[in-house]
């Protein structure tokens, strides 16, 4: 009887070891298949054609405080100004964000500017970031739309390289980077290195013509095919998602033409969360909105990389009560993925110039499994919202 329960044991022991080494090859794999996307993708050349035009979509509520840094970013881009415009949807706001736009348009004379108020009142359907959105498209003008987050800048150039991306890729969506503003502690640091490693993914996957996130701070696509997909329809009850699930509507598309835009002049900043709430509640709203995916390569790849976070963790705690072996075989799972996950990241970084945030990777890399823990308890607490 003793014989035959070491057996068990053994066979046991040598399951766990596959169990754990599958996720392992898939997550390398992915990461390998990112890194080739990302090396794929032209660096976009530039030259604006001078033939699209632009309606820059910007929904507000409650940015009162950081509307106007926005604002000026756009006022100053090197862009005629018949070719574009500037619409400011304003979501209920509480605070002064209609005043400060108006005044600011008023004083600076831009009548290529324009603020939508949201009437009082009106019914729930009414409100929230997606039908600011709608409604900001549904006014504009011109031939593509670009979307923007109120808290977020950019530089002068970043119009005429959206504009020569469009010249250059004739695009249904164009998917543009997104960064932090430069961190000025460790918390914003880190929050720098994760978004510069979501750049990467958005980017590596988009290099090979299966892109898996966007970011609305940041899109740009035609408006005629928003409409006949059906704009933010379907995913109205969700806090977040007005990016992504229109992406995975235009991958549906026949013949889609959806690129990343490979171009430093086309990134957008945003400031970093101030508090650890903040930050966990925007990552929660993120995850949760993957529960509803239907798009294969996207709910691939996060079951991969998710998944593989987190059953890092569980061999962590494994190794107290498995034989030593385990302890070095979880060391090599570890090892595993900060490799992959800092030669992905490390491309991006030196494209973009910002080499110095790979300083905080050695902590990032132990931190993250932990992160993705919390953040998918948030998500199931429903601890996500879009500003109230």
């Amino acid at each position: 009887m003793q014989k035959t329960a070491v057996v068990i044991n053994f066979e046991a022991v040598i399951w766990l070891y596959v169990f754990f080494a599958l996720p392992a090859l898939a997550y390398t794999g992915l990461m390998a298949w990112l890194i080739l996307g990302w090396r794929r993708l032209p660096v976009v050349p530039g030259p604006d054609d001078g033939l699209a035009s632009f309606s820059i979509v910007v929904p507000v509520r409650n940015e009162a405080h950081c509307i106007v840094r926005l604002l000026s970013c756009l006022r100053l881009q090197y862009f005629p100004a018949a070719r574009y415009e500037v619409i400011v949807v304003d979501d209920h706001s509480t605070d002064a964000s209609a005043a400060v736009v108006s005044r600011f348009i008023n004083t600076h004379e831009l009548p290529f500017f324009r603020l939508l108020e949201t009437p009082a009142g009106g019914s729930e359907a009414g409100r929230g970031k997606k039908a600011a959105l709608a409604r900001g498209i549904a006014a504009a003008r011109h031939e593509y739309i670009i979307t923007c987050d109120a808290d977020c800048i950019m530089g002068p150039d970043w119009l005429p390289a959206m504009a020569g991306a469009v010249s250059h890729f004739n695009p249904h969506m164009l998917i543009g980077p997104v960064g932090i503003e430069s961190p000025d502690d460790l918390f914003g640091s880190l929050q720098a290195l994760e978004m510069l490693a979501l750049a990467a993914v958005t980017a590596g996957a988009a290099g090979q013509g299966k892109a898996v996130l966007c970011s609305g701070a940041n899109l740009l696509f035609r408006r005629d095919l928003f409409h006949r997909v059906g704009g933010y329809q379907g995913n109205e009850h969700l806090a977040s998602g007005d990016d992504v699930f229109l992406l995975h509507k235009f991958k549906g598309l026949d013949d889609s033409v959806i690129h990343f835009v490979r171009d430093r002049r086309a990134m957008v900043y945003t400031p970093a969360a101030n508090s650890a709430g903040s930050f966990f509640r925007q990552r929660a709203r993120w995850i949760a909105k993957t529960t509803a995916y239907r798009d294969i390569a996207s709910l691939f790849s996060a079951a991969v990389a998710g998944g593989f976070n987190l059953l890092l963790l569980l061999a962590t705690a494994l190794a107290l009560f498995l034989p030593a072996g385990w302890f070095y075989y979880t060391l090599l799972l570890w090892l595993i993925k900060g490799l992959a996950d800092f030669f992905l990241i490390g491309g991006t970084a030196r494209f973009f110039r910002r080499k110095a945030l790979l300083y905080r990777y050695p902590l990032a890399w132990l931190l993250y499994p932990f992160y993705v823990l919390i953040i998918n308890v948030f998500a199931i607490l429903g601890k996500g919202e879009w500003k109230g």
